[in-house]
């Protein structure tokens, strides 16, 4: 129970925080986990016996032994091991709600309001600044979509089937339309491995990427 609540109660008022307070003042992701870390902390402090009191309502058993057993090691030691484990589960619960949140959505409006507010500000400063770390995110997104159409193209071969094949022929696709549009010297090459395995897994036959023309 604690598990659960603390979990659903931080990601909850983390994600309210990060998408309102976090948009409006810049807030990162982490800071706003940390809020609703308080929260969550503040819940448990004020409800912390409320679940296991509704479970003892409902009459689940609970472990009848001596005050001398419940001195032994084993007892205790099993009691710890129950305990870590009831929280673990607990805390898996509670992040299905992660499941139920829109991430970009959120990450988009900060960018937005991050954007709008250097357009306002005087300091031409902050906007470069701002700039250079768009720029540089689009780069990394750039080296992340060459890497993805690399690996691609290496696995081709390994396809077994005509679902992985179209899958895998749609990818590449999209990825060499977005190559074409910032295309560089380099590609070239890039390019001609990229079509040998299009044709490779359009025709799905044994001849090696190599020996295709």
């Amino acid at each position: 129970g604690f598990g659960f609540m603390d979990n659903i109660v931080m990601i909850t008022m983390g994600e309210l925080i990060d998408s309102t307070l976090g948009v409006t003042f810049g807030l990162s992701t982490l800071t706003a986990a940390g809020f609703g870390q308080i929260f969550s902390d503040v819940s448990g402090v004020c409800f912390g016996g409320t679940v296991e009191a509704v479970f003892m309502r409902m009459g689940l058993p609970t472990a009848q032994i001596s005050t001398e057993q419940a001195r032994m090691r084993s007892t205790k030691v099993l009691t710890t091991f129950g305990a870590a484990c009831g929280v673990v589960v607990g805390c898996l619960l509670g992040m299905t709600t992660l499941l139920f949140q829109n991430r970009e959505q959120t990450e988009g409006r900060k960018h937005d309001a991050e954007f709008q507010k250097l357009l306002q500000s005087e300091d031409k400063a902050e906007l470069k600044l701002y700039m250079a770390k768009l720029r540089n995110e689009l780069n990394q997104a750039e080296v992340t979509l060459r890497n993805s159409e690399t690996a691609l193209v290496q696995l081709a071969p390994l396809v077994q089937s005509d679902q992985q094949a179209q899958i895998a022929e749609d990818a590449l696709r999209r990825l060499r339309t977005f190559r074409s549009t910032v295309e560089r010297p380099e590609d070239i090459e890039k390019g001609v491995e990229t079509d040998k395995a299009l044709a490779f897994l359009k025709t799905r036959n044994s001849i090696a990427l190599g020996e295709l023309p």
